[in-house]
Order: C-alpha cells, then structure tokens, then sequence
C-alpha cells in the first residue's frame, strides 16, 4: 500500500502490530502480508530491486524458498534486500552463545537464496570475524545477528563501509551499509584513492598486507569468483581507508593551530 499523506511512503502491514515492512521515499510496489514489499526502480534506463522483509519469528525455510522463486523472476537486475531474518547465518560468530551446532532447514533456505541468487552479506564481507549484534532477547539473555543487508555480487565493488549501528527506538540495532555508483548516478564522482592515507596504516600500526591476508583467509574459497573477491577486497580496504581519514585531518589541523600559535608568539 502507498500511504496517502506521505506518497513516497511504501509498506505492507498484518492486522495486528506483530509485523510490518516500509520503503521511503520509491515509486514502485510489489509485496504483501505484512512480511515482504518489493520496489522495482528505474533510473537512467537502469534497474534495482529493493527488497525488505520481516521473516517469520519460529522459522520458516519456505517463507525463503518463496523468496528465492520471485527473485529470480527479475533475472540479472541488481538486488538489495534488508531486513529481520530471524535466523543466524553463522553458527560461530552470529550469536553470543554456541547452542545451536547443526544448521536449521531455515539457515540453509537462507543460504541456498544467497547462492542461487548470487548474493553477499555485506557487513560480513566487511567484517570477516567480527562478533557484533543487531538483536537481544531479554527472555533468553542472548545477543544475535538476524537482521541483514544481502545485495547482489555486481555491487559489490562501489560499496565504502557497512556497520552495525546503537540501538535507539527499536529493538533492534540499524544496519548503515555506504554504496556510490548504483546506477551509474555517481560515474563523476567516484571516489579515488588519496595516497596520504597509506600514511595512516603506519601511524596506526596496522599492515595493511596482513589486513589483506586476514581477508583471503576467510573470503578466498573455490566457491568465490576472483573478480567478486577483488571487488570485495577494494571496498573493504576503501572503507578502512576512508575511516581513518578524518582522525588524519583532526591531528593535521591540530598541528597547523600548534605551529601558527608558534608563530605569533615568536613574532611577538
């Protein structure tokens, strides 16, 4: 449904507040039940599915399986979905404590959409053994990571950072992943590399050829295709990059108030 007031306002809703899914600020609609909304954009003659989702809490593998089917109706048109699984991916890392040892028929829905889909967990790429959660279960006292943003392998290689971010209204902590060139809409500005940021691996004494060797320990499997894990490796070393770089401007300009103040007083 649109909503009346707010026309850039998309969402499918249940009939009680159990469940919900909204997209901002799009033209196109498709979803219903209150578990999933699809938006088919267009720009520039150029397409991208939207997809959110709110799986069912007991787990549901064909709730997934559903999925899988309608998103290969749209065959190579770029994907990105986000949204509450309600299901780890991980076993090991994904949940605080290691109760669960074998997969559920749901996980491997899971990951049988992301393989046939061709799909990435992005914050994990990004992430590759880090322990963060977007989810606590006070009934049980245990953190997770349910909520996801799966997109398409092609837009892999513009993505700059995915965090997980504090929890605030909801139950659940937001997930912020930074992507430019969806769409072509950001061909002129593309970031470039600033060479004085290679600096900052040595202020911060962190190597970057381990950093690189930490990625290809957990990325570079027989399943992965080598331009995916090149694309991969660039945007993590980008957004690694690029976090530093306002703690280098912070110290610099630290620096020239230090050497003016030096300055005048010497004048003086």
């Amino acid at each position: 449904y649109m909503h009346r007031c707010m026309s850039n306002i998309f969402f499918s809703f249940f009939f009680n507040k159990a469940r919900g899914v909204a997209i901002l600020k799009l033209k196109i609609i498709r979803g219903g039940e209150g578990r999933l909304i699809m938006i088919l954009i267009e720009i520039k003659s150029k397409k991208l599915l939207l997809v959110n989702i709110y799986a069912p809490v007991e787990g549901d593998p064909q709730f997934f399986y559903r999925l899988n089917t309608k998103l290969q109706q749209f065959g190579n048109v770029p994907i990105i979905i986000g949204g509450d699984f309600n299901e780890v991916l991980d076993l090991q890392l994904d949940r605080s404590m290691k109760t669960q040892i074998h997969p559920s028929r749901t996980n491997k829905a899971i990951h049988t959409l992301i393989s046939e889909v061709r799909l990435v967990d992005i914050w994990r790429l990004a992430n590759p053994t880090v322990r963060d959660y977007t989810f606590l279960s006070k009934r049980h006292k245990t953190y997770s990571r349910i909520d996801y943003f799966l997109i398409s392998q092609s837009l892999v290689g513009d993505t700059l950072a995915a965090v997980i971010e504090t929890q605030i209204i909801s139950d659940h902590s937001p997930i912020l992943f930074t992507h430019t060139g969806i769409l072509g809409l950001e061909i002129s500005r593309r970031w470039k590399l600033n060479v004085s940021l290679c600096k900052i691996w040595i202020y911060e004494k962190i190597d970057i050829k381990n950093s690189i060797r930490e990625f290809l320990k957990f990325n570079s499997t027989e399943e992965i295709e080598q331009r995916l894990l090149w694309d991969s490796l660039k945007a993590v070393l980008k957004g690694r990059l690029i976090s530093y770089a306002p703690k280098c401007k912070k110290v610099r300009e630290k620096k020239m108030l230090t050497l003016e103040a030096e300055i005048k007083e010497k004048e003086t």
